[in-house]
């Protein structure tokens, strides 16, 4: 059940429930990972994923001997509704240019329907890019999905968060992912376009699925979509 939007905006006016609010975007995780991720104890951890979870941000099950916790997406949506209602409200609104004549409203603009949710760097050394991110830049990468994947979280500033791996190849590159809703429907709308899917879908497991294709020009671009159920 999704909580109102004084509640909702409450739990996320905290920066660290907003680390792991986004961390959850990108899969489910332990009590354990997200207080390693802050860092800080897991007692402290617990009751940050408490407010989220009053909040219906944040559901939890049980799998095994951890609990394992999930973004709600629709929850989120009470903050975006009422941010559109407010924009479209500010748009609208009258404005006045410095000799106090009236300015015309902006008009309405286009909206990226499906962008980037996060980057991968593909590495031929683990280990020296993660320590090179860590200390240049103060960035916690963190295990996920796999002990050799691992994900530093954008945290509370403007970014997307980055997914970094061992090459495949060899040879580095960056790769934005997009987040799809529909894995099957995607790939048809890519190969209608004149794409190529270079690597087929597979699973990550309580993660979702991926999968890479390139457009006509071959850049080369990462598919996610998210099943928790995977």
């Amino acid at each position: 059940m999704t909580a109102g939007l004084e509640t909702v905006m409450s739990a996320v006016a905290d920066g660290s429930r907003r680390v792991i609010l986004q961390r959850l975007a990108h899969g489910p995780a332990t009590t354990g990972q997200l207080a390693d991720l802050l860092p800080m104890s897991r007692p402290a951890a617990s009751q940050h994923i408490k407010v989220l979870q009053e909040a219906g941000l944040v559901r939890t099950t049980l799998a095994g001997r951890h609990r394992w916790h999930h973004l709600n997406t629709e929850a989120l949506g009470v903050i975006s509704d009422w941010a559109r209602r407010t924009a479209a409200i500010g748009r609208a609104a009258p404005r006045l240019r410095p000799d106090g004549r009236p300015e015309p409203p902006i008009p309405e603009g286009e909206t990226m329907i499906q962008p980037v949710s996060y980057v991968e760097l593909n590495s031929p050394d683990l280990e020296a890019t993660t320590a090179f991110l860590s200390a240049a830049f103060g960035w916690r990468p963190q295990p996920f999905a796999a002990p050799d994947y691992l994900v530093a979280a954008h945290g509370d500033v403007a970014g997307v968060d980055t997914g970094i791996m061992p090459s495949r190849d060899g040879r580095p590159r960056a790769i934005p992912v997009i987040r799809v809703e529909e894995m099957d429907a995607s790939l048809d709308r890519v190969r209608a376009n004149g794409g190529t899917v270079v690597v087929e879908p597979f699973t990550i497991p309580g993660v979702g699925h991926g999968c890479y294709v390139t457009d006509p020009a071959g850049l080369l671009i990462g598919l996610h979509a998210y099943d928790a159920d995977a």
